[in-house]
């Protein structure tokens, strides 16, 4: 084998990454020397679908080479030279190795990083006092949610915060801007899960509620005197000029002149000319060469005041950005150590923890215990490590893996035989920085500045078995010519000719360039990309390739969206998640408009949702548009739901539809509106989810919306992959894959767009703000303001954003097999640092053909197309709609899908039974429907009488008692709460909720917010019982 145990992998784009590391895993597998023991390896990728990929790519080399080596001539000469063995050999320990990892399958060690700091985070949960049962939370959006809902929920009963959310609504106010703090504070608090914010947040998390208040009242006044001051000093300076009978037009470009007269009107909308110093001290130009002498000598007299009047604004003009830019973010900064506690505290109640906080969490751990502790806790020892896509590892997660790997690399086990790592990456694809990915990891690594004392073999894998020729040659000449576009020299060595690409003599390819023309609107450029797009498509598909052989791939979910429903509208087959979104479906907008209105969110809005859908599908030729929304949209809402009926000839009940649970309000509404099929997948899945939710503990329309609103962008339908469509995805998700042709659209944005914010860290060195050593500010060309410190944290970022816009660019560009088709715009702006900058300097010289388009290579007829490519698919819907008319099914089987149907079935039973003496009156109205068999009914009626005269609850359900069934409760918040049942004894109140499965501490809770609610209504001596029915009944008494 070579001689170093510590290998770097530096993989370009389609260079047999996946190849090498899995001839790496088999050298070790099958080396003699590690005694056929895989749970010595470990390999850690980023994605399941990676991990899946690499573990059924090893698994199907071992059954080759234990069959036939030969079959793989590559890996078997590989391991021939480098373990000094025979194809006999091969198949020998290749079928013993392949046995072992079958039946101790639990140890093949393939693995995402998450999944092994989650065991190490299940190993020392003790240490970490976390439930030994804790869930992980994949998505932070929810319990995040949850966490501001309940600060928001202390307004009005704790001072402090009332306080600091009023400042914060009166700051918006001041501002111009939106008063809805709740997506404000959902959006900041994603700061305290990324970790690149860690250090400057563990110095602003020490700092208590006080020093924040005090330090925003400092941050305000300074505003106040910068103002007064600036506006003094500017009058004084135009005073001076006018003084001296000099005006505007004397001065270079007036640019003075200017600068003067915006401050004194407190105007600070303007770019500071940094040429107006030189000018002033006599380094630069005052006033124009022709001016007459008379001015000239006039503007010489004075030139040493308006240069004093300059020194004393300017720093203070620098101070106000300073100060301006800090108090946009400082208030909710100031609740980041609340929002840190609340999380904790969610998190610790409901047994729960966010992925996100993985790596802090163990990085607590690692820095504090030796490797072979850390070892001897997780009951493994994992000598050889295998790291892929190692450009997205975080500063965390490399740092967390260190000292386990340095302690490997360092250890000798055998006869010269130590530990290894075998690292795989490529810089050029490190486009997760936005979640912590730090490419310099990766980039000196490569410069063989490591942390273990081990000096890496570095190799570089020249030759591109994805692309034909002429992709390979474009990509290599774009690139190289695009790296001058980076300011930074490390960054524009990623991409100069040592990355050069070769060929694998696969001749051919076709590429193509256009432009669409310059528009002064959004909606007139999409329009423009999707016509070419769709003539992309159609070019293609006439030179007989497979529509599933066809990629659109896209930087953003909504042009996702654009070009899917452009191309189904053409009648193209498509296949994306974004088209998949369930909130994409018009029935399921037509049903949650239905449910906003029957908890009164803003009726006209959810009247056009409703009447636009209607218009479309029935009445588009019948009626005007405008006539037809004109005579509903002023409805009042029952007036609105009436004149709906009458409409569609329907008898629905808005009414009933609000007292129902929220999965058969559903079912309701589908059954009375027979436009929304039953066999509808958007429809089928957006049941399945409403379920989900309810079995999770809420089953009301007002928490189910907020739950929607929250996470509607995300909920899409699965489908396999290998269907005959074409494809629509992001380019983040087309990471890793490969596509015969690639058709690139909307590439003209800057690198550095405004209209997104940027929050990044500023070091404070400010003396009215000794306890604070870092500020949040937004990212803009405003930040040259402040001054020097301003200056380089502009161009430090600046860097970042174009190696962000390049490295995505390549990622996008190399995933073309045998075409690949750009469309950028035409602009002015050739050398600009935009995508279209990128691609118009790339062409400038170049003559494009008579369509106007550039081209490179031949668009050759398709003639080795196979319809093997895909598989066919049908989706078989089994709609579970009207369950209650429809359950045959055996009572007495376990398995999964019957405990859920178990659980809606006595939900639904007890809600309607108070009393022993109901039971057989009930279930002989389910007998009569035929909706239960016999030996069903005799099932049921035994369970709820076991229930029924439980000790605990055989007085209360003793039919002398008041019983309110899922009666809704509005809390003062707005949430409407709904318990099973509230039964009103003689001297007590007593909460029933019937559930299945394991105890859970959401469910105490969920009881104790409904007490909560009760005595706020002045009950009292209320008792609250949770019901568990499983195969036996659990009463608990909360």
């Amino acid at each position: 084998m070579s001689n170093s145990n510590f290998k770097i992998i530096n993989a370009g784009a389609g260079s047999g990454k996946t190849f090498s590391l899995v001839l790496e895993y088999l050298t070790f597998l099958i080396n003699p020397k590690l005694e056929l023991n895989h749970k010595s390896l470990l390999a850690i990728t980023f994605t399941n679908k990676a991990v899946n990929e690499l573990k059924s790519r090893v698994l199907n080399k071992l059954f080759i080479l234990k069959t036939n080596p030969s079959k793989e001539e590559v890996i078997t000469n590989h391991l021939k030279n480098e373990l000094k063995i025979t194809d006999e050999e091969i198949k020998i320990r290749s079928s013993l190795i392949l046995k072992k990892i079958i039946y101790d399958y639990g140890s093949f060690d393939i693995i995402t990083i998450d999944s092994f700091t989650h065991r190490i985070i299940r190993t020392f949960s003790r240490d970490f006092k976390l439930s030994s049962n804790f869930e992980v939370i994949i998505d932070n959006n929810k319990i995040l949610s949850e966490m501001v809902d309940s600060i928001i929920n202390d307004v009005g009963l704790k001072p402090k915060i009332t306080e600091t959310l009023l400042l914060y609504s009166f700051y918006k106010i001041s501002e111009g801007k939106s008063i809805n703090i709740k997506k404000d504070l959902i959006d900041f608090a994603k700061i305290l899960l990324n970790e690149n914010n860690r250090i400057p947040l563990g110095s602003i998390i020490k700092n208590s509620d006080k020093i924040f208040r005090d330090s925003y009242k400092v941050l305000n006044n300074r505003i106040l005197s910068l103002k007064s001051d600036i506006k003094s000093l500017s009058t004084y300076a135009l005073g001076l000029i006018h003084k001296n009978k000099l005006e505007k037009k004397d001065f270079f470009r007036g640019t003075l002149y200017n600068y003067f007269e915006k401050l004194k009107n407190l105007d600070f909308n303007f770019s500071n000319n940094k040429n107006l110093g030189d000018s002033l001290s006599g380094l630069g130009q005052l006033y124009s060469k022709n001016k007459e002498e008379l001015i000239k000598d006039k503007i010489n007299l004075i030139r040493q005041d308006l240069n004093q009047y300059y020194s004393e604004i300017q720093p203070k003009v620098q101070l106000f950005f300073f100060t301006k830019s800090l108090l946009k973010n400082w208030i909710p900064l100031s609740l980041s150590s609340l929002m840190g506690k609340k999380l904790e505290e969610i998190e610790t109640n409901e047994k729960k923890i966010l992925i996100d906080k993985f790596n802090s969490k163990i990085s607590m751990i690692i820095k504090d215990q030796p490797a072979p502790y850390i070892f001897e806790r997780l009951g493994e020892r994992y000598k050889h490590y295998f790291i892929d896509e190692f450009q997205d590892t975080s500063k965390l997660q490399w740092g967390n893996l260190i000292p386990l790997i340095s302690n490997s690399l360092e250890t000798e086990y055998t006869s010269n035989f130590k530990g290894s790592l075998f690292l795989v990456g490529d810089p050029k694809q490190a486009i997760y920085r936005w979640r912590g990915g730090d490419v310099n990891q990766f980039i000196n690594l490569n410069k063989k500045k490591s942390p273990f004392q081990i000096e890496p073999e570095i190799k570089r894998l020249k030759i591109n078995f994805r692309s034909k020729d002429e992709i390979i040659k474009f990509n290599n000449d774009f690139f190289k010519n695009s790296s001058t576009f980076l300011s930074d020299k490390t960054y524009n060595k990623i991409f100069d000719e040592t990355s050069t690409q070769l060929s694998h003599n696969d001749p051919g390819g076709y590429i193509t360039v256009n432009f669409i023309p310059k528009t002064n609107f959004k909606k007139e450029s999409d329009d423009l990309y999707l016509k070419e797009v769709f003539k992309k498509v159609k070019s293609v598909l006439s030179r007989g390739y497979s529509i599933n052989q066809i990629a659109v791939l896209v930087r953003k979910k909504r042009q996702a969206i654009l070009v899917s429903e452009e191309l189904l509208k053409k009648g193209i087959r498509i296949i994306s998640s974004e088209s998949l979104l369930i909130n994409n479906s018009n029935s399921v907008k037509f049903l949650i408009a239905l449910m906003k209105l029957v908890v009164n969110h803003d009726n006209k809005r959810q009247y056009k949702i409703i009447l636009d859908y209607l218009w479309n599908l029935n009445y588009s030729e019948s009626i005007e548009y405008h006539d037809f929304v004109k005579t509903y949209i002023e409805l009042k809402k029952e007036d609105f739901f009436r004149d709906l009926s009458l409409l569609l000839r329907n008898d629905f009940d808005h009414e009933k539809f609000k007292n129902f649970n929220i999965y058969e309000a559903i079912e309701y509404a589908i059954s009375h509106f027979d436009f929304i099929k039953v066999n509808d997948v958007f429809v089928i899945h957006f049941l399945d989810i409403i379920f989900n939710f309810s079995v999770n503990g809420e089953n009301n329309m007002y928490s189910f919306l907020n739950y929607w609103s929250e996470n509607c962008d995300e909920l899409c339908i699965s489908m396999p992959e290998k269907i005959d469509a074409l494809r629509v995805l992001t380019i983040h998700k087309a990471k890793g894959l490969e596509f015969p042709i690639v058709i690139l659209p909307f590439l003209d944005d800057p690198f550095i767009q405004k209209r997104i914010i940027n929050n990044i860290w500023i070091p404070i060195d400010d003396k009215d703000l000794k306890d604070f050593e870092w500020g949040l500010v937004n990212f803009s060309e405003k930040l040259k303001e402040i001054g020097f410190v301003g200056e380089q944290l502009y161009k430090h970022h600046k860097i970042l954003f174009e190696l962000d816009a390049i490295t995505i660019l390549y990622v996008a560009m190399t995933r073309a097999k045998t075409e690949l088709h750009i469309l950028s715009m035409k602009t002015n702006q050739i050398n600009s640092l935009s995508y279209s900058g990128l691609f118009l300097s790339y062409c400038e010289n170049l003559k494009s053909n008579h369509k106007g388009e550039f081209e490179w290579g031949k668009n050759e007829i398709n003639k080795d197309f196979k319809e093997d490519f895909t598989q066919n698919f049908s989706l078989d819907i089994n709609s579970n709609l009207n369950w209650k008319n429809k359950i045959y099914f055996d009572l007495n089987k376990n398995n999964s899908e019957n405990k859920r149907t178990k659980g809606l079935i006595y939900h639904e039973l007890l809600s309607q039974i108070n009393s022993v003496n109901e039971i057989d009156f009930i279930l002989n109205n389910y007998r009569k429907k035929k909706m239960f068999s016999n030996l069903n009914i005799k099932i049921l009626r035994s369970k709820i009488i076991e229930i029924l005269n439980h000790k605990n609850l055989k007085e209360i359900f003793s039919n002398q008692y008041k019983i309110l069934n899922e009666k809704e409760i509005l809390n003062p918040s707005g949430k409407i709460l709904r318990p099973d049942k509230i039964i009103f004894t003689k001297n007590k109140t007593v909460i029933i909720d019937f559930k299945t499965g394991k105890l859970r501490e959401k469910d105490t809770v969920q009881l104790k917010e409904y007490e909560v609610a009760l005595k706020k209504m002045n009950y009292k001596n209320i008792q609250k019982i949770l019901v568990y029915v499983n195969d036996s009944i659990d009463v608990i008494i909360v």
